[in-house]
Order: structure tokens, then C-alpha cells, then sequence
């Protein structure tokens, strides 16, 4: 009898830890889904897909988004060999040719922190484009909910991408977006501004679903 009593107080812990956890998913789909109709569509706008031919020949993409004045931000490995910048079309051609380049950038290796790049473009059309905010003073919280909007592989944007912010060490942060080559130089929004920079994934093929983030607040973005 005792021994039954054990296995019904534990099925009831284990009972009462499910619903706790179904009630967080809850509450986190009806953040996700607030934010995605608040701020998804600014995401949208100021987010371009970018194609990058390197000095060795090899051509590349990568997603950058506006942050004002024809300034734009990317992942700094995206366009650490750039000879040639250009926004680009979903079937992969050129738009604006020649007039996006490299201002300041910092790359060291995958993973490691300073994995940035500051891109101006000098089209008068293009500083009147979409531009995200920036918040510089976010210090980073476990549990947040990240949006990000990414151009991984050719076609179509893979849309707005929802993810917790995982895990946080000095100068990288961890989120579980969903995502892929290509996508790198993604904002990453909380609350409606940018926190963070999509940068890097497991080194696997498909969806990454840990991946690296670049804190904003270390870029010259946030004058750093």
C-alpha cells in the first residue's frame, strides 16, 4: 500500500509539472504571436537579402537589415572576403549593383565574439528605406522571446522566426531560432528593437536550432 502511495504522489508531481509546463507554452505562443503582429512586419521591411562576390570568386549571401541613413548591419563573416556587395532579388539577381560597402567590420572565427560588420549604402533611395531601432542598454535575460526574419538559400524569406534566448557568455548569446545558411547577419528583435545579431549554427546541414548571437550593444551600432 505504501509503495502505491509513492507511485501516486510522484505521478502527481509529474502530473502537476506538465500542466505548469503547458501553461508556459501557452503564455509564450501568445507572446509570439503578439509580437509577431506588432513588430513582424517593421522586421519584414528592414530586412534585405545581400549578395557577396568574395576576391577569390566565390559568391555568397548573406541578410542584412537597415538601421538608418543607408546603414546597415550584417554578420561580419557574411562579408569578410567581399570584393563585390549587392541587395539581391529571390532568384539570386543583383539589385543597386556596386553601392553597398564595408565601413567597419570585426570577424575572428565561428563562435567567437566580434562577428559584425557596418555596411552603407549610397543610393539616395536607400536611406529613405524601412529602418529598425536599436536597443543598446539590453543586458540579455534568459526566457525573452527573440524575433528574427532571415534570407537562408535562395526563394522566398523563410518569415518571422520566434526563439528564446538561451543562454548568455561575454560577447556571444545563445537562442533557439530556427534557421540556416544564408540567414546570418539577421536581426534578432525583443520588444520591438534590436538585441543581437544572428551569426552562426552548428556546423550540420538543415534548420539550426541553437545558434550564435552577436550582442548589438557590442558593435558600433551602439557607438562602440
Amino acid at each position: 500500500m505504501k509503495l502505491i502511495q509513492n507511485w501516486l504522489g510522484i505521478a502527481a508531481i509529474i502530473l502537476l509539472c506538465l500542466l505548469v509546463v503547458r501553461a508556459a507554452d501557452a503564455r509564450h505562443y501568445e507572446s509570439v504571436v503578439g509580437q509577431s503582429a506588432q513588430h513582424g512586419e517593421d522586421l519584414w521591411r528592414a530586412t534585405y537579402r545581400i549578395g557577396v562576390v568574395n576576391v577569390d570568386g566565390n559568391v555568397t549571401q548573406g541578410t542584412a537589415f537597415h538601421i538608418g541613413g543607408g546603414y546597415f548591419v550584417t554578420a561580419g563573416h557574411v562579408v569578410a572576403e567581399a570584393s563585390f556587395i549587392a541587395f539581391m532579388n529571390d532568384d539570386g539577381s543583383p539589385v543597386l549593383n556596386g553601392d553597398m560597402y564595408v565601413i567597419k567590420s570585426s570577424y575572428v572565427a565561428p563562435g567567437e565574439p566580434g562577428d559584425w560588420a557596418i555596411l552603407k549604402a549610397e543610393h539616395e533611395d536607400v536611406k529613405t528605406f524601412p529602418a529598425l531601432e536599436v536597443n543598446c542598454e539590453y543586458e540579455g535575460h534568459t526566457g525573452d522571446i527573440g524575433l528574427t526574419y532571415g534570407y537562408p538559400g535562395l526563394g522566398p524569406a523563410e518569415g518571422v522566426s520566434a526563439g528564446l534566448l538561451a543562454g548568455f557568455t561575454p560577447g556571444t548569446w545563445y537562442t533557439t531560432q530556427a534557421t540556416g545558411p544564408g540567414a546570418s547577419g539577421s536581426a534578432i528583435l525583443v520588444d520591438g528593437k534590436v538585441i543581437g545579431i544572428l551569426v552562426a549554427g552548428p556546423d550540420m546541414p538543415g534548420l539550426h536550432f541553437i545558434v550564435w548571437a552577436q550582442p548589438i550593444s557590442d558593435t558600433p551600432a551602439c557607438g562602440r
